[in-house]
């Protein structure tokens, strides 16, 4: 990139829109759509009209716009927008509203409109924040503010500083402007890598993608994009199932990995997406004609496989076994190695790309659950036992995932897992002897390093109290109630004061707060009662008695839908039930691990 060929120019509203040199604004493929909210809009507009009552004459700075010069014709300058198509479209919006409508030529690559008024018509976004702006002034918010008036303060005040990267002999390269773009801190919603993976895979493909086929390269990736953003339209029942382009791009970086077959696999697993595509295009100067093929398809591999889970997770399940595996990429998350959850849709890729090519069935589902399931329970051992061999674990994840085929994944996995605890058990892990106590009937709960992980274990394992009684129980009710809650708030909390409860052996007080989710509300209006009910000095048999009444009384009419806390209410007025449901607890634990024998072994034959 050389200096001549950036040009900075000072540029107001009204030369941008309305000024003798006339633009043509492309909106290229690459960027996000338009997206800006209320919150975006509101902020503009308030910025906008305090500087209008109270410095008329001063100029207002909106920040920097960047382009690409594209092409110049006779009638206009055509300009690529490369930051600045968020505030370029709300202005529009905001002069349409007082009264005055830009006349601009202007070209959306994102979905091939070329025109605002067409995307006004639309989409959904562009009325949403029109019908905001007429709300906002009809409103009335100052008197002091004439239509007219701020009309033209907006043309004449509202100040850009524009950069324009200008064509050499060689054109200008998308990644020369985002070198630029990276170096500016500007207003609005900015590129994140998702957005910058399109550029960046565009600039790797150019020399293996016919000159008639470059123009279809972002519209394939939008579409990729698109097809785990929504992969069952706007069924709202469905909200659970739709993924990310981080999702997608995980499933990718997965597969070019197997591709690669660089062991140890530690850097590239646990490493950002950022840090590992900048690495794989500079150093893979030659691409493979068929990388944009395959992105693309693995995008439709994951929407079907979305469809087919929607199908599944609604039916009733057999048993909490079931319903485990089931959840396995959700409790690759909780097992505090979530870099790794989306291995479940490499696991179904490699099965589509090598079997049934264009259609997922449910065997690759099952498949890929019980691969995922073995991930989850290793990877969640050593974050049980604090063992600090987090390369190690991606090392060994990476060995038994990116094998041959899926039959030596599957034949292999187990052994190659096992291998790995012996050895490192053999080291010495802290809080493995604590961790071992739990798999056997004496052991306690508390000495559970990952609560969280625990107890929505916990929770599936009480489903077993529904299935005898012959109720229904979805995946579908399990995965939104414990992993996709629009807002989270509950909480593991110890509800049993040991100020009234002394923690002994014969009453494991604490091990409740592991067995069961509150809500934080819950949890502070309980510690205040037990407060109260001490000052009042009553003797300690009765101040129990008063306080577990209350605590009771309270998770009836607080408890949410979660069965664990259904559970407790059931067998809160039996005799050592927090002794008996601990017990219960660790022999669920112990069912969980039976793989790993090398972890229930005798005192006399483990590892120091």
């Amino acid at each position: 990139m050389k200096a001549d060929n950036i040009q900075l120019k000072k540029m107001t509203l009204g030369n941008l829109l309305f000024g003798p040199e006339k633009y043509a604004f492309e909106i290229p493929g690459y960027q996000r759509p338009y997206e800006w909210k209320q919150e975006q809009i509101e902020n503009l507009l308030d910025g906008l009209t305090e500087a209008y009552k109270n410095k008329p004459e001063d100029v207002y700075l909106v920040g920097t716009l960047q382009f690409n010069s594209a092409e110049e014709t006779t009638n206009a300058k055509t300009l690529e927008v490369v930051d600045g198509h968020q505030r370029i479209t709300t202005f529009y919006l905001l002069l349409r509203c007082l009264g005055e409508t830009p006349k601009i030529q202007y070209y959306n690559a994102i979905n091939g409109e070329s025109s605002i008024e067409v995307l006004l018509q639309k989409e959904q976004r562009y009325r949403q924040n029109y019908e905001y702006i007429e709300k906002y002034f009809a409103e009335n918010r100052d008197s002091k503010i004439s239509k007219t008036d701020f009309t033209r303060f907006l043309k004449a005040n509202v100040l850009f500083v524009s950069i324009v990267l200008k064509k050499d002999a060689n054109g200008s390269s998308i990644s020369d402007a985002l070198q630029i773009f990276d170096a500016l801190n500007t207003t609005g919603l900015s590129l994140d890598f998702k957005d910058i993976f399109k550029i960046r895979f565009c600039d790797y493909l150019k020399g293996s993608v016919q000159n008639e086929e470059k123009s279809a390269v972002f519209p394939k990736i939008n579409q990729a994009y698109n097809n785990v953003l929504h992969p069952l339209g706007d069924n709202p029942s469905a909200e659970i199932y739709c993924l990310s382009e981080n999702d997608l791009l995980d499933t990718y970086r997965f597969f070019v990995i197997s591709q690669t077959g660089k062991a140890p696999y530690a850097s590239a697993l646990s490493g950002s997406n950022n840090k590992f595509f900048e690495a794989y295009f500079e150093a893979t100067p030659s691409p493979d004609f068929q990388a944009l093929s395959v992105f693309c398809s693995i995008a439709d591999c994951m929407m079907q496989t979305q469809q087919i889970l929607f199908e599944r997770d609604s039916k009733p399940i057999k048993s909490k076994t079931e319903a485990i595996r089931f959840c396995a990429r959700e409790f690759t998350s909780e097992s505090g190695y979530s870099k790794l959850k989306n291995l479940y849709y490499y696991l179904i890729f490699i099965q589509w790309k090598d079997g049934c090519r264009g259609k997922v069935n449910e065997a690759m589902v099952q498949t890929a659950d019980e691969i995922m399931d073995a991930v989850w329970k290793f990877c969640s051992i050593y974050r049980l036992i604090c063992a600090k061999v987090i390369h190690e674990v991606y090392n060994k994840v990476g060995e038994a995932i990116f094998q041959k085929d899926i039959t030596s994944i599957r034949k292999n996995i187990n052994r190659i897992f096992s291998e790995n605890i012996q050895t490192n058990l053999q080291k010495g892990c802290r809080s493995y002897e604590n961790f071992k106590q739990l798999l056997t009937e004496t052991g306690d709960i508390r000495h559970c390093n990952k609560q969280h992980l625990f107890v929505k274990l916990s929770y599936i394992d009480d489903i077993d109290c529904l299935l005898e009684a012959k109720e229904a129980v979805t995946v579908y009710r399990i995965k939104k109630d414990l992993f996709y809650r629009d807002k989270w708030d509950l909480d593991i909390e110890h509800i049993l004061s040991q100020a009234l409860y002394p923690d002994d052996n014969s009453t494991p007080v604490q091990a409740i707060g592991n067995l069961m989710y509150l809500k934080n509300t819950t949890n502070r209006s309980l510690g205040d009662r037990t407060k109260r009910i001490i000052g009042e000095g009553k003797p300690p048999e009765e101040s129990r008695r008063i306080d577990l009444e209350g605590k009771r009384t309270k998770y009836e009419n607080d408890r949410k839908e979660l069965i664990c806390v259904d559970v407790f209410l059931k067998t809160y007025p039996q005799r050592d039930f927090l002794s008996a449901r601990n017990k219960e607890k660790c022999a669920f634990l112990k069912d969980l691990y039976q793989n790993y024998p090398m972890l229930l072994k005798t005192e006399e034959n483990s590892a120091p």
